[in-house]
């Protein structure tokens, strides 16, 4: 249920919007996380579905296949296939992310769109679809609401480092390396009373 990809074809529901501090386009790699699966086929049977949950369904396909004709197609089915992943060039653009709990919804931020997180933790997940660990680099801005504090990063709930977040944007550069397959990436603020309420994350831009 927390994998990217899986997520949305099993709900049909795409939690990134067309403008967020996750991007859209990072939705073609549910193929990739698809292969490291080893799950070969998305098979559609659109009369089994009404037609709000056929056009959720077709926004999720079109996400993650483009405009890619199924491999196999009649009147009751639709089958895509999913391609393998070239495991000996394995780099960032092909990391899955989507939000976990603690994430509030898209609003306007001083520059661009911004998300607050909601808890004093917010998980992003970010999933790796190669056998062996990636090194990336994450940059994004963060800024603090009432008083500075403290955020402390979690990779897979391994603590790995802590900055001070004051009142104007503030940038946050990471360098972490991921471990194959799904990667918990937790943002966690100190104070009490629901802290978290307190921080407003931009684009999360990765490389």
């Amino acid at each position: 249920e927390q994998t990217p990809g899986i997520k949305e074809l099993r709900t049909l529901k795409i939690d990134i919007l067309t403008r967020d501090i996750l991007n859209r386009e990072s939705l073609k790699n549910i193929q990739a996380v698809l292969a490291y699966n080893k799950i070969r086929y998305v098979i559609l049977h659109p009369a089994f579905l009404d037609k709000t949950t056929q056009e959720q369904a077709q926004e999720v396909i079109q996400a993650a296949f483009g405009n890619s004709s199924p491999y196999f197609e009649d009147s009751d089915t639709k089958v895509w296939r999913v391609p393998e992943i070239d495991q000996n060039t394995a780099n960032a653009s092909k990391i899955l992310p989507a939000f976990g709990n603690g994430w509030g919804n898209r609003e306007n931020g001083p520059n661009n769109e911004a998300r607050r997180a909601i808890n004093s933790k917010a998980d992003l997940m970010l999933f790796n679809p190669y056998q062996k660990p990636l090194s990336i680099e994450i940059n994004s801005t963060v800024q603090s609401f009432g008083t500075a504090r403290n955020l402390q990063i979690l990779l897979n709930e391994q603590a790995q480092i802590s900055v001070q977040i004051g009142l104007e944007p503030t940038p946050l550069k990471l360098r972490l390396t991921l471990s194959p397959g799904l990667n918990r990436l937790g943002f966690q603020a100190d104070g009490s009373d629901n802290a978290g309420r307190k921080l407003w994350f931009g684009p999360l831009i990765y490389t």
